[in-house]
């Protein structure tokens, strides 16, 4: 039998809730980049991975982190605008945020500016290096 894998997330979408933590946005890879989520992941061996390496993800993650401690749950979107970032920047630095367990979906939606709902994350209990303490 053949193993079929989320387009969306490289996961297995047969299994339990696999729609409540994939988001559809992540490009389909049979393994994850090596280093991913600490490191910036890619999805393509040349310009993806080229750009993967320019990029300041735990930085960012911080600032991420830092923006949901002071404004609260948010989209990724509504981070990217407070952060005054590009969302291609942001939206992954909060994928990588969900595998490493630090933000968590409220299950509330709001609108992007494409007219696309989209999930509000908030960060969980207790988060490392006490940023965010879940008070």
């Amino acid at each position: 039998m053949v193993e079929q894998r989320c387009l969306f997330c490289g996961g297995d979408p047969t299994e339990p809730n696999h729609w409540e933590y994939c988001d559809g946005r992540q490009g389909g890879r049979d393994d994850p980049a090596p280093g991913y989520p600490v490191d910036a992941g890619w999805t393509e061996p040349t310009t993806s991975r080229e750009a993967a390496a320019t990029v300041d993800a735990s930085g960012l993650r911080f600032e991420v982190m830092t923006c949901l401690t002071s404004h609260g749950a948010m989209t990724a979107d509504e981070c990217a605008h407070w952060l005054d970032q590009s969302v291609l920047t942001i939206r992954p630095r909060f994928s990588e945020l969900r595998a490493l367990g630090v933000i968590e979906d409220t299950g509330e939606r709001h609108m992007n500016t494409s007219g696309r709902r989209a999930a509000v994350w908030k960060l969980c209990g207790q988060v490392v290096g006490g940023l965010h303490d879940g008070r």
